[in-house]
């Protein structure tokens, strides 16, 4: 069943990036006039998001032909938070397969792993953005001088 998540997001990765999906994307959500810490951010908490009810590797396939649509100067930050955003997810099974091998066991609900899982991925995710970005920013990769 994951093999065919996996090859189904990299299909329609491939497909947005073959069609000019992405650079549309990317021109309707007037994505190319934001800063680097923006689409960070914006990214992060996208695939952060998607990432709780697809698979992480389905969503980081979907996400990144998106991020390759922007100005090049724009890419790194807004990949960076796409793949590690969609890292970070883990509040159901179909998130990670840790979790689904967890949950098939039939000892854990959904609701509980909702509950923690929603927790873990929350602090996670503050703590990437604020650790993670400030060393991103003071070894120069990304510039989040401007919002």
């Amino acid at each position: 069943m994951c093999s065919f998540l996996w090859g189904g997001g990299i299909a329609l990765g491939k497909a947005f990036e073959e069609t000019g999906l992405a650079k549309h994307f990317v021109q309707l959500f007037l994505l190319g006039d934001s800063g680097q810490l923006g689409l960070f951010l914006f990214f992060s908490i996208l695939s952060l998001g998607l990432s709780c009810f697809l698979s992480n590797t389905s969503v980081a396939n979907l996400i990144l032909p998106i991020t390759m649509g922007l100005p090049a100067h724009l890419i790194l930050p807004a990949a960076i938070g796409a793949t590690i955003g969609a890292s970070l997810a883990m509040p159901l099974p179909v998130s990670t397969p840790p979790n689904a091998l967890a949950f098939s066991y039939g000892g854990i609900r959904s609701l509980e792993m909702l509950k923690v899982g929603g927790i873990i991925s929350i602090i996670a995710w503050t703590f990437f953005v604020t650790v993670g970005g400030l060393i991103l920013h003071l070894l120069g990769i990304v510039d989040f001088s401007k919002f």
